[in-house]
């Protein structure tokens, strides 16, 4: 028996398998700003920074450390894509007179939710809450007026206690946590959970006086300098509706001769 030739040729195939086959596998690079950010200040349990145009980490003249909070909106990554790489940037616009090239700066991720209010402060005292706002000890400081403050299970922040990554922060300029395999996770697991994101908290030099730095925050600096996180992704296959009909190999054939006729005239035309 003579074998069936196929009712179009391969390359014609390749095409039509390009124009309906799901676009995994793709590489993709999303570059985006915080969404919130805010300071803890554990001198002044109910002070905050939510719309401060900086962030405050290390520890001040006292020795009482602040700490940052970031947050940022991953809801354009599709469901199902498989991050590949994470790099976290910020801009350190000051130092305090004891801080060195060395301190180091740890981003832990956050286990609870927290507020982004209104309260701004130019310096590093902070300034006092105000509903919605993050605080040493409040998750939310007033959620909304007149309803229970919302506190941290632990003064300072709910953490995860290993850091995702580390560097050194330096006396000013910008830095870059490079991607590691647990800043890899969080963020996968916040795009396969967008409930679960609750960001990071920055850590800088605690229990030395003199050590704080102030970076730029989302609402300070310029687009460059604010808090960016950079995701490398890779598509996942796009879900198939249970209403789709797969085409049966005589449409497929149509369309391959279709398309083989169109690219046949279209030479004759060009020749």
């Amino acid at each position: 028996m003579t074998p069936r030739k196929a009712c179009f040729p391969a390359a014609v195939l390749v095409v039509l398998l390009a124009m309906v086959s799901p676009g995994s596998g793709h590489a993709v690079t999303a570059t985006l700003p915080a969404s919130a950010d805010n300071t803890l200040f554990e001198d002044n349990a109910s002070y905050s920074g939510g719309a401060s145009p900086s962030l405050y980490v290390g520890s001040i003249a006292s020795g009482s450390p602040r700490r940052a909070l970031l947050r940022f909106d991953l809801s354009g990554i599709p469901p199902g894509s498989v991050v590949t790489a994470v790099t976290v940037s910020l801009t350190v616009t000051k130092a305090a007179r004891r801080a060195a090239e060395d301190d180091p700066g740890r981003l832990h991720r956050l286990t609870a939710a927290w507020g982004e209010g209104a309260s701004s402060t130019i310096g590093g005292a902070g300034d006092v809450a105000t509903p919605q706002d993050a605080t040493w000890r409040h998750r939310f400081y007033g959620n909304p007026p007149g309803v229970a403050r919302v506190e941290w299970n632990t003064p300072g922040g709910d953490f995860v206690a290993t850091p995702s990554a580390e560097r050194n922060l330096g006396l000013g300029g910008p830095y870059v946590f490079t991607s590691t395999p647990p800043l890899v996770a969080d963020v996968q697991a916040w795009v396969n959970n967008p409930a679960g994101n609750h960001g990071w908290i920055l850590f800088g030099s605690e229990g030395t006086e003199y050590t704080a730095r102030q970076l730029d925050s989302r609402e300070g600096g310029t687009g460059a300098s604010r808090p960016t996180l950079t995701v490398e992704y890779t598509l996942g296959a796009s879900p198939v509706d249970e209403n789709d009909i797969p085409l049966p190999g005589w449409a497929l054939c149509l369309l391959g001769a279709g398309l083989a006729a169109s690219l046949a005239k279209r030479g004759r035309s060009t020749s």
